[in-house]
């Protein structure tokens, strides 16, 4: 029997694999499939894709693997040690360690008004605080989502306009970004057939390069860092 095609087996293997419902079209399960997609395939393939993609979002000139992705591992914190949260990916490399929270449209998790940390973002950032990797590393919350430009207000109100300075925002159209144009150094012919398919993803969602009103060309995000609001 002939091995099935790139495109037959990529989609769905991690959301799927984690019980994410793939069959109906709930903007919750839409985000959670094209997140098993993308990071499925940037954590198969070599390992220079990712690692262009991260430096930029993270504003950091050195991001080196292999990197281990985790997909919605659930993460608890505190003595009681209760369920916390479940990022999207987690992602380990030399020195680094990235939960990523992934959004195609749908808002961010909120808890009780009287106690932020019972929303999503700061919940993921206290698991993230405490997340022992085996060696040494920095810590990132990188939240993606499908805006052209930075959700301030609404990541702000998340943490009661005191976002924590290791915490960072890129959109899906950086993925793009990424393919596109910063994976020349990519040689093997499977890896180029996963960056074209994946690329052509998300053209068909409509989460390339936004082009109009003059070519307007997305600046690099990730580079902002936030303090606390007076």
């Amino acid at each position: 029997m002939a091995a099935p095609h790139p495109e037959q087996v990529i989609p769905l293997i991690h959301a799927e694999l984690n019980g994410k419902d793939s069959t109906h079209s709930r903007m919750s399960d839409m985000e959670d499939v094209l997140t098993s997609n993308v990071f499925g395939v940037l954590g198969t393939i070599e390992p220079e894709v990712l690692r262009s993609f991260l430096g930029e979002a993270l504003g950091i000139t050195f991001v080196n693997g292999p990197f281990d992705l985790q997909f919605w591992p659930k993460q608890f914190i505190g003595i009681k040690d209760w369920w916390a949260c479940e990022p999207d990916v987690i992602i380990t490399g030399q020195g680094i360690v990235v939960f990523v929270e992934a959004k195609l449209g749908a808002e961010f998790g909120k808890g009780d008004d009287y106690e932020f940390e019972g929303n999503q973002l700061p919940r993921e950032h206290k698991a993230l605080s405490e997340y022992s990797p085996q060696t040494p590393a920095d810590k990132y919350l990188l939240i993606v989502t499908s805006d052209i430009v930075k959700p301030k207000a609404k990541i702000e109100a998340q943490f009661h306009h005191c976002v924590p300075l290791n915490v960072r925002w890129a959109n899906w159209q950086q993925v793009w970004r990424t393919l596109a144009y910063g994976s020349d150094q990519v040689t093997c012919p499977v890896s180029r057939k996963w960056i074209g398919l994946l690329k052509g993803l998300l053209e068909k969602k409509g989460l390339d390069e936004f082009v109009g009103m003059g070519s307007v060309q997305l600046l690099p995000v990730g580079l902002v860092t936030w303090e606390c609001l007076a």
